[in-house]
């Protein structure tokens, strides 16, 4: 069994919760690479191995996904 990947804690340090298990389902992740925070608490988690960002509220549930396909080192931002 795959170990859950994204796990959020208070500022503080105490453990909250886990979101974002192995799996190919939105919500889920195989790959993931990296992830950014908005303003308002979003959270978008790069799936490097199925192409594609996905984007979950402040609370760790789904919200969209968009497919990306880089062919070199990339970043990216929310402004």
């Amino acid at each position: 069994m795959a170990t859950p990947w994204n796990k959020k804690f208070t500022s503080s340090g105490a453990f909250i919760s886990i979101f974002g298990q192995n799996s190919t389902t939105n919500g889920q992740f195989s790959g993931p690479h990296g992830t950014t925070v908005d303003i308002a608490g979003n959270i978008y988690v790069v799936d490097r191995e199925h192409h594609r960002i996905q984007k979950f509220n402040n609370s760790g549930q789904f919200v969209s996904a968009w497919e990306v396909w880089v062919t070199e080192m990339a970043s990216f931002s929310f402004h």
